[in-house]
C-alpha cells in the first residue's frame, strides 16, 4: 500500500494486495476482466504498453501524486461520524470487482488529468432497511481493463457518491441496456411478444421495474446460451430464443432473450431480454427447434 499521506496510510482505501490477489483469482475464472497492478515479466511491472516499472516502490512512486490529489478530494466529503468507518471498509471489498465489471456508470476522471483514469461506480440496493451502499472504484485504465486501482470505496454517502459521478460520461449501464434491443425502438413484434410475456408473467416473479438490476446477465445469455431453440411463428418469423440458468443453490434464476432471424444480413436482431426466476415461463420459451450454442452465431446489434 502506497504510504502517501498520514492518512492514506492508516486506511484501506487504495488498491490493496488484498485487492489485488481477489482479482487475480478472478481473472484466473475468466470470469471477470483483469485487475491488477501489473503483469510481470521479465522481472518488470507492466502497466502498458507503455509504461512498466522494475519494482512496486518504483511503482507508487510514479502514481503517488495522483493518489494523494485524488484523496484530498475524498476526504473533503468523506464524514466518518454519519458514513461507513474506515476500518469496515474490508467487508465490502468483494464489491471491488464487481464494480469494475459491471458498473453503473463510468466517467472520465476530472479529478487528475490523466486521461487514462477512470471512475467506476456503482449502486447495492438493501434488501432491508438499511442504506444503500455506493461503491467507487477510480482506476488507471489500459486497453479498455483496469490496470492499477488508486483508490476505491463504500459509502452510505449519497453527497460523496455524486463528487466522483463527475466527468464525462464514457458508460451509462442502464440506457446500454434499454437501448439495446428493438422494443426501444418501438418495433411492434416485439412490442407484442414483450406485452404477452408481462400478461402470463407470475405475480411473484422479478418486477419489470427491476429488470435493469440484471442487465450484467443479457450478454453472457446470448453469448454464451445452455439452450437456443430456433421457431418459425405464423407471420413468417424466424424467432430465436437463447437461455441461460444463473441459478444458485436454492435461489432460481432464468435469463431470457428473444431474437428474429435477419434473412438478408444473416444475423440475429434482439428484440427484447428478460430475468425471471419462473421455470414454468421458462418453459414456455421453449418450443421449436433446439440447437447446440456453437450451429449459430448471434448478434445482438440493430
Amino acid at each position: 500500500m502506497v504510504d502517501s499521506s498520514s492518512k492514506g496510510s492508516e486506511n484501506e482505501i487504495r488498491g490493496t494486495a488484498l485487492a489485488k490477489e481477489k482479482a487475480k483469482k478472478k481473472k484466473q475464472t475468466g470470469k471477470t476482466p483483469g485487475l491488477s497492478r501489473g503483469k510481470k515479466k521479465a522481472e518488470k511491472i507492466i502497466i502498458d504498453e507503455n509504461l512498466s516499472f522494475k519494482n512496486e516502490t518504483e511503482l507508487y512512486k510514479y502514481f503517488q501524486e495522483d493518489i494523494i490529489a485524488i484523496e484530498e478530494f475524498y476526504y473533503k466529503t468523506y464524514d466518518e461520524s454519519s458514513d461507513i468507518q474506515e476500518e469496515n471498509f474490508g467487508e465490502y471489498e468483494d464489491l471491488l470487482v464487481d464494480t469494475l465489471s459491471n458498473p453503473d456508470f463510468i466517467h472520465q476522471s476530472d479529478i487528475i488529468s490523466n486521461e487514462k483514469a477512470q471512475h467506476f461506480v456503482k449502486t447495492y440496493e438493501s434488501t432491508t432497511d438499511e442504506d444503500s451502499v455506493y461503491y467507487v472504484v477510480v482506476a488507471y485504465v489500459s486497453d479498455e481493463d483496469p490496470a492499477f486501482v488508486y483508490i476505491h470505496f463504500p459509502t452510505t454517502s449519497e453527497e460523496l457518491y455524486k463528487r466522483f459521478r463527475t466527468g464525462e460520461v464514457l458508460l451509462d449501464a442502464q440506457e446500454e441496456y434499454e437501448n439495446g434491443d428493438a422494443l426501444a425502438d418501438g418495433d411492434e413484434l416485439a412490442i407484442g411478444l414483450h406485452s404477452a410475456m408481462l400478461k402470463i408473467r407470475s405475480e411473484k416473479d422479478i418486477p419489470e421495474a427491476n429488470f435493469g438490476d440484471y442487465r450484467h446477465h443479457r450478454d453472457e445469455g446470448i453469448e454464451e446460451p445452455d439452450e437456443i431453440w430456433r421457431d418459425p411463428d405464423l407471420q413468417g418469423n424466424t424467432l430465436v430464443t437463447f437461455i441461460k440458468d444463473f441459478s444458485e443453490g436454492d435461489k432460481d434464476l432464468f435469463y431470457v432473450s428473444v431474437a428474429v432471424e435477419d434473412k438478408v444480413s444473416d444475423s440475429h436482431l434482439l428484440l427484447f431480454s428478460f430475468p425471471t426466476t419462473d421455470k414454468t415461463l421458462v418453459e414456455r420459451y421453449r418450443h421449436g427447434e433446439n440447437l447446440h450454442a456453437e450451429e449459430i452465431e448471434t448478434s445482438d446489434s440493430h
